[in-house]
């Protein structure tokens, strides 16, 4: 039986990450889809969803979530992607770190977005047009500042993939 596949996004919102994941027929574990499921069961957009999660500092419960599908993901024994910006050496060996604590066979393959910052605005402009999904300019414009390249000396992933 092959090894199991454990992909971890590394990018900032709207280079890509999501459309990868879907276009790659992959499963993925996300807290933009629990923000997701938040506001369709309350009737918001997820704009409002966000605001609301934030305001009532429920970003706990989500985070705890989060760990439990990926738990539940690396238990199945299937291929899943961890969908998150995962934008530094902490955040990214963090992950690692996790997922090794439950399994040391799979093979963690971090998979990073280098899209240009002008293609990610113009993304994430047309992306709330059509879905009510809004990222404030100043949130992107802080993700590009923060984004480290993936060092394996530092996280210990298995492969490194870089999309562009």
């Amino acid at each position: 039986m092959d090894k199991q596949r454990v992909y971890i996004t590394s990018g900032v919102s709207g280079s890509g990450k999501s459309t990868w994941i879907k276009d790659n027929n992959l499963d993925s574990v996300s807290t933009d889809e629990l923000v997701d499921d938040y506001a369709k069961s309350n009737g918001y957009t997820y704009t409002e969803a966000f605001e609301e999660i934030q305001s009532k500092k429920l970003f706990g419960n989500m985070n705890s979530i989060f760990y439990d599908n990926i738990i539940h993901s690396i238990n199945s024994g299937k291929d899943f992607v961890i969908d998150r910006t995962s934008l530094n050496h902490y955040t990214r060996k963090s992950l690692i770190d996790f997922i090794r604590t439950y399994t040391s066979d799979a093979i963690i393959t971090v998979v990073i977005f280098k899209v240009s910052k002008k293609i990610v605005l113009e993304r994430l402009e047309k992306r709330e047009k059509e879905t009510g999904k809004g990222i404030p300019k100043e949130v992107i414009e802080k993700q590009f500042e923060s984004f480290e390249e993936p060092l394996y000396v530092k996280e210990k992933f298995d492969e490194l993939v870089i999309v562009k």
